[in-house]
């Protein structure tokens, strides 16, 4: 039985900017083939299986024919596979998705259009231009900016633009800019008309040139703008300036090291990749179950011994948990205690197993569960903490001092992980890495171990910048001889990006150098 295809729209660039509808098709696909400028986002977001097919062209480059692409969904279908293909902006805008949607029905596949945001209308509104506004364009009109090549006529009558009251709007036209500007002068249009070309538009990389039409293709060059871009052109144009709201990320462009255990690098990569960094992960510590799981059982099976049961990571809440599931004890009999999270993706992660939590800090800490416990009366009270091996002793001895029974029980441990740091050192050398996070003391210290001396002095030199998820972490930098440049004051993986979003706006600032509007 042939499968199905969808056409679908991933939207300017932005990856937030993609229908629901067309998330959901993403999710359930078979195959994926998708073009240059999807951003990676979308496609993390495939389920276990789903394979990956590029099929973008790289300006200038080689890349799949329009008839290859065409036999790859007809074969993919054929074979029973849902499709998804996934494109930039719109399919049917300058996207080739009537030619695809053709061969489909030549090949007679069941297919379905998901429209997407055309970039043609995103872009100028992330630079502040209104296509239509009613003092100044009652009109807009859409072009290419690239023309088949096969055409020996050109279908583009540059004399019907010479209005300023019709916006124009030309895609892919940055490797025919000088063609195009000459082509509207040519025609008759006014030299002064206002114009702008949007480079990387609804993403963290966007720059926006503004000049008189006569002016543009010099502007651009200076600029060293490159695709993708938009082109607006008109009396809309100057609107830009003071409606201008988008401000990329410091971050865009920055090259940000994770060193996240593998398994847990892909959501904290993801929020990077949304604030326009490069993140490269680089695995410092893995997290592995314990061999012998029997104290750990021993807990399972008494746990309405205890009053409270706090949890400090979403490790230990995973890896006990399902030592609940193997002992045949439901995760919900968690809640007949009293359950205490260090923060809220460690809450979040209970709550979706079914256990309620009673209480979360304010402050994201061991110091910060003991600050909130502290106003509760613990005296004589039996607490049970599932958490790593050899983990920091500050929760349990604090609750010991309020007269709590603490057991501190291991659940899981962190190991090192082999990792290239000559590679690293050589990085730092050259300036290659802009920032290296830490999301735990342990990574510190392995990742501190693993580039000796020379890595250790590069850093305390400033060849990158530091980022810690807390203050514990920091402690951790510290203890090297090293002050940590951003400390995140909200202990979470958004909270860290955040910090060094602000951390790079300040730099920025006081070193005088220019900021993108």
């Amino acid at each position: 039985m042939a499968g199905k295809v969808y056409l679908v729209g991933a939207g300017p660039g932005d990856p937030g900017l993609i229908t629901v509808k067309g998330m959901e098709v993403i999710r359930n696909a078979d195959v994926v083939v998708y073009d240059r400028l999807v951003d990676p986002v979308l496609l993390s977001e495939v389920g276990a299986g789903c394979k990956l097919i590029h099929v973008g062209k790289v300006p200038g480059g080689e890349g799949r024919s329009q008839k290859e692409i065409n036999d790859i969904l007809v074969d993919l279908a054929l074979k029973g596979k849902r499709v998804v293909r996934l494109k930039g902006g719109d399919p049917f805008v300058f996207g080739r998705g009537g030619e695809e949607a053709e061969r489909l029905v030549e090949a007679g596949i069941e297919f379905e259009i998901v429209p997407g945001i055309s970039s043609a209308i995103a872009v100028p509104a992330y630079a502040g231009i209104p296509l239509t506004h009613r003092r100044h364009a009652s009109s807009f009109i859409c072009l290419t900016g690239h023309e088949d090549p096969i055409k020996t006529v050109p279908s583009i009558r540059w004399n019907e633009f010479t209005d300023r009251a019709q916006t124009l709007v030309i895609l892919m036209g940055v490797a025919n800019l000088s063609h195009i500007v000459q082509n509207l002068l040519d025609a008759g249009v006014d030299a002064g008309t206002p114009a702008a070309i949007i480079e990387d538009g609804t993403t963290h990389r966007q720059r926006t040139v503004n000049a008189p039409l006569c002016e543009l293709v010099e502007q651009a060059a200076n600029a060293r703008i490159r695709p993708p871009a938009v082109i607006v052109i008109g009396d809309v144009v100057p609107l830009g300036e003071r409606l201008s709201w988008f401000v990329p990320s410091p971050l865009a462009g920055k090259t940000v090291l994770v060193t996240r255990p593998k398994a847990q690098a892909d959501t904290f990569s993801r929020l990077l990749t949304g604030a326009g960094a490069v993140p490269e992960v680089v695995p410092v510590i893995a997290v592995e179950g314990l061999d012998d799981t029997r104290a750990i059982e021993e807990e399972v099976l008494r746990i309405d011994h205890y009053d409270w049961v706090l949890f400090t990571s979403v490790n230990g809440v995973r890896t006990f948990l399902d030592r609940m599931d193997a002992c045949g004890v439901s995760p919900q009999t968690l809640s007949r205690s009293s359950v205490g999270a260090i923060g809220p993706v460690t809450a979040k992660e209970l709550e979706s197993r079914g256990v309620t939590v009673s209480v979360v800090p304010e402050v994201f800490t061991s110091n910060g569960l003991l600050a909130v416990l502290r106003e509760r009366s613990l005296e004589g009270k039996k607490v049970l903490i599932p958490r790593a091996a050899g983990a920091n002793p500050a929760l349990p001895d604090g609750l010991s001092r309020m007269g709590a029974e603490v057991r501190d029980l291991p659940v899981y441990r962190t190991v090192e992980c082999d990792f290239d740091g000559e590679r690293l050192i050589a990085q730092l050398e050259s300036g290659g890495l802009h920032t290296i996070t830490f999301l735990s003391p342990s990574a510190v210290k392995t990742f501190f171990k693993g580039i000796g001396s020379q890595g250790t002095e590069l850093l305390a030199g400033g060849a990158a910048t530091i980022a810690c998820i807390g203050p514990v972490t920091a402690a951790a930098v510290r203890e090297l001889g090293i002050e940590s440049d951003v400390v995140a004051t909200t202990s979470t993986m958004e909270g860290l990006v955040a910090a060094l979003e602000s951390h790079l706006r300040d730099t920025t600032s006081e070193d005088g150098g220019e900021r993108v509007p």
